[in-house]
């Protein structure tokens, strides 16, 4: 039986594939390094940068438009 956690790292390493998720999770993890009290996984990091990625992707190939609603 597969556990959870262990898909949540086999999507982690999927999204991570992103360079734009890549990068988005670089700099979070700079700005809250500092900050012990906040503990942000990788996994909720790139959770919350990727739909973002995928929708502006999307709406470029569509649209040829890079802007975000």
């Amino acid at each position: 039986m597969i556990s959870i956690q262990n898909n949540q790292e086999e999507i982690v390493r999927m999204l991570l594939m992103y360079p734009e998720v890549k990068k988005k999770v670089a700099v979070l993890k700079r700005k809250h390094s500092k900050d012990a009290s906040l503990n942000i996984t990788a996994f909720e990091m790139a959770n919350k940068s990727h739909p973002l990625d995928i929708r502006t992707r999307i709406r470029k190939m569509v649209t040829g438009s890079s802007e975000v609603e």
